[in-house]
């Protein structure tokens, strides 16, 4: 009965059933009415509060979508590559807030900005090693200027021989290694090198380059990318302006010794990779050669070899 009688004099004025008999009843029932209304009208203004800013997230989103809607439409933008579009714009409001966070940033002292951006990028720091053993300092200004952002199955994300712009973490999912491969009679096809998967890196020859560096080991340094990077399925990445990291390498050494590293180790296991592949197609085609006397038969032999 205090159970029930508690319930509906805090929510309401009571039913009548149960009524204070005298002063100090009257006093207590005067209070728990008075405490009733404070914790109802908190509990009031915390649920309408909590529907204000779903409301206005899902209100700016819908309204981003809107805008890129209207953008494809005006340019008649190719249905593929809408769809590409649209895909991308909704992976990105969905893992990243509709607000700018750079706007923010620009506006605290140095100190609060490296505790927020620590914060806000906590989840990237722990699904790449390589941030996770950086310095503290290094990873708040590595995450402040990454942009995430989604490839499909098959989405090519960075072309073999173009002029490198970013370095790319993969944050989920694989990417493959792919290169031409020239086969017998003028035939290319594309050599797979391997793959990455959930916390490693890739683009630090660009990096390199930017930073002034020209051989490494008796290898040239080129800034242009050595293989093209694929998609193998949905795969979640984070990349970084060349110029960004550069600025940040040059205060860093020892995370530009790793890059070194890095590009040294990838460089030998393609030049491996390599060599192993043109033995293998000499040796398939020179053996289908003799077999059969050089004609046709000898292209599909190389083929096979390859």
């Amino acid at each position: 009965a205090s159970i029930y009688w508690s319930f509906t004099t805090m929510t309401t004025v009571g039913f009548g059933d149960i009524t204070p008999q005298n002063d100090l009843e009257t006093a207590f029932v005067v209070l728990m009415e008075g405490l009733g209304m404070c914790i109802t009208g908190i509990w009031i203004g915390t649920v309408m509060q909590l529907v204000a800013s779903y409301s206005i997230h899902e209100h700016l989103q819908q309204s981003k979508l809107d805008g890129v809607n209207g953008f494809l439409r005006e340019r008649q933008v190719e249905s593929k590559l809408g769809a590409r579009i649209r895909v991308y714009y909704r992976y990105m409001l969905a893992i990243k807030s509709v607000f700018d966070n750079s706007e923010v940033l620009r506006e605290v002292s140095a100190a609060l900005r490296k505790d927020i951006t620590t914060f806000l990028y906590a989840e990237y720091v722990r699904r790449i090693p390589f941030l996770q053993e950086a310095d503290t300092n290094f990873v708040s200004l590595v995450c402040a200027r990454t942009t995430p952002f989604s490839a499909p199955l098959g989405e090519v994300v960075v072309t073999a021989g173009v002029i490198g712009r970013n370095m790319f973490f993969v944050q989920r999912g694989t990417v493959e290694l792919r290169a031409k491969q020239t086969r017998g009679k003028g035939q290319e096809a594309a050599r797979r090198y391997g793959e990455l998967a959930d916390g490693e890196y890739f683009g630090e020859g660009p990096i390199l380059s930017c930073c002034g560096e020209k051989e490494l080991d008796g290898r040239l340094i080129d800034r242009r990318h050595p293989v093209t990077v694929v998609a193998a399925g949905l795969a979640e990445l984070v990349s970084i302006r060349a110029e960004d990291m550069v600025s940040i390498l040059d205060v860093y050494p020892r995370v530009k010794a790793e890059l070194r590293g890095t590009y040294l180790r990838r460089a030998r296991q393609r030049a491996a990779a390599d060599a192993a592949g043109v033995r293998k197609v000499g040796i398939s085609g020179a053996d289908a050669d003799a077999d059969n006397g050089g004609g046709d038969g000898g292209g599909g032999g190389d083929d096979g070899g390859g």
